[in-house]
């Protein structure tokens, strides 16, 4: 493999001295032609001068822009291409698929196209009020049709170290409001599993999320949490599909949540 490239190396420059000769014997010829389109002593004919003017002309003009090309832009100029191209390889090897400057802005058609087919849901975050709340009729969608399963993981609402965490990051002031919160979303899991057949599984853990995670099957969006303490108009958050190395990424991260989680629905 390195014999090869570097073949590939030498030819290159081999290549690259014969346009750089051929572009100097190309200006001198250029050069040529224009000096004695000037000489009417020695060529008396007005349109051969004429004609050795103008062609000397373009192949000066042509030859030093083949030499600038050469020698000044083109590296530049494939460094970028390359550039770019690698920055294309490194999106399809991750797998992303979408890019949102605010978890937000995912619009509704977009979580309806994802709850259509799906037969493997796997959600984690807070309590996702309001997520939840626009989507309840996909969500029921979903535990009401047969061979589906469902995968929750929620923070513990036990653990007062880590209801105190998440008060400081969601800016409350009294922890009980977080505590309630995760509590409601656990019951809303209940609920959906009493009322229905499929396959609903919950756990809670102990450590503070530092990402939301919904996996659809194939597809995971994942949002991010902020650290600062002033409002933001929206967390970023992306898409990526299976066979990518982000989607490896946090699948495997949700089942060492699940593992070592505490069920609590089954």
């Amino acid at each position: 493999m390195n014999l090869s490239i570097n073949i590939s190396k030498d030819r290159t420059k081999i290549v690259n001295l014969k346009l750089v000769a051929i572009s100097l014997v190309l200006i001198i010829i250029g050069i040529v032609s224009i000096w004695f389109s000037y000489s009417s002593d020695i060529i008396n004919n007005e349109i051969l001068l004429n004609v050795l003017r103008e062609s000397g002309g373009l192949i000066l003009v042509g030859a030093v822009t083949s030499l600038i090309w050469e020698i000044g832009l083109r590296r530049s100029f494939m460094n970028e291409i390359l550039a770019k191209v690698n920055l294309r390889r490194e999106i399809i090897d991750a797998g992303l698929d979408g890019i949102y400057v605010a978890f937000k802005e995912i619009k509704e058609s977009k979580w309806k196209e994802l709850f259509k087919n799906v037969n493997n849901l796997d959600l984690f975050f807070c309590w996702a009020y309001t997520w939840r709340s626009n989507n309840d009729r996909d969500i029921l969608s979903v535990v009401s049709r047969e061979n589906t399963t469902i995968r929750v993981v929620l923070p513990n609402p036990d653990n007062q170290e880590l209801m105190a965490v998440l008060a400081d990051r969601f800016e409350y002031s009294n922890k009980k409001i977080v505590v309630d919160n995760v509590k409601k979303a656990i019951e809303f899991f209940k609920e959906l599993k009493n009322s229905h057949r499929a396959n609903l599984q919950l756990w809670t853990i102990n450590d503070p999320p530092v990402f939301t995670m919904y996996r659809f099957d194939n597809s995971i969006i994942v949002a991010l949490f902020k650290h600062r303490k002033s409002k933001v108009l929206g967390v970023p958050a992306f898409i990526c599909e299976e066979g990518g190395t982000l989607y490896n990424y946090y699948r495997d991260e949700y089942e060492d949540l699940v593992k070592r989680g505490q069920q609590i629905i089954h």
